[in-house]
């Protein structure tokens, strides 16, 4: 954005010295901004405090558009427990016709393991971080059973289009 849209915060921005607030599910930043750049001597502004709002662990994501994309993790061990995605899907029509996101799970050399396949998944077709969405991705439509995995080693496969991708986690035992 350029300095003469009139913006308050169109040339410098900087955090304030509290940390991030969660609160109703978003981080909430609070920063002070100016239209004049640091050190600027021509052109002044007062500063104004803002408010930024981000999902958490919303930093950063990877992003598929129209044409779907995939991303595969290194091995690691199955520590038990549920697995949750969090992502956002684009357009959000709630429908596979437009965007999703699936989960493939694979073992250490990269193979899908028996009903955990790309065919099998699932898609999840809401914003992750929404109260009423899924918590986490299923297969051949039955509630997710990840117990026979802990202690192996797999990597997980990502399918997604017109979704973003932020962070995935194992919570609690499965089934809590």
């Amino acid at each position: 954005m350029a300095r003469d849209d009139g913006r308050w915060d169109a040339g410098a921005v900087q955090p304030t010295i509290s940390a991030p607030i969660l609160h109703d599910g978003a981080l909430w930043i609070y920063y002070l901004g100016s239209p004049a750049f640091h050190g600027n001597m021509f052109l002044k502004g007062e500063q104004r405090m803002g408010l930024a709002k981000l999902r958490p662990d919303g930093f950063a994501s990877l992003r598929a558009n129209w044409r779907a994309g995939l991303a595969t993790t290194k091995p690691f061990v199955w520590p038990g427990g549920h697995l949750e995605v969090n992502s956002r899907i684009q357009g959000g029509n709630g429908t596979p016709d437009d965007g999703w996101v699936r989960v493939a799970i694979l073992d250490e050399t990269g193979q899908p393991m028996p009903g955990y396949s790309r065919a099998e998944s699932d898609p999840l077709v809401t914003d992750s971080i929404h109260p009423s969405a899924p918590k986490g991705p299923t297969w051949s439509r039955k509630p997710q059973n990840l117990d026979p995995l802990i202690g192996k080693k797999i990597r997980l496969r990502f399918f997604l289009r017109q979704a973003d991708l932020y962070s995935f986690r194992s919570r609690g035992k499965a089934g809590v």
